[in-house]
């Protein structure tokens, strides 16, 4: 359960430091 919710983590934050990085690029 622990593994599966940090990688989901992993995933939406991933998404969202992407976006960032593009509105910033």
């Amino acid at each position: 359960m622990l593994n599966v919710y940090a990688e989901r983590c992993n995933y939406n934050c991933g998404k969202r430091r992407k976006r960032e990085s593009q509105y910033r690029s």
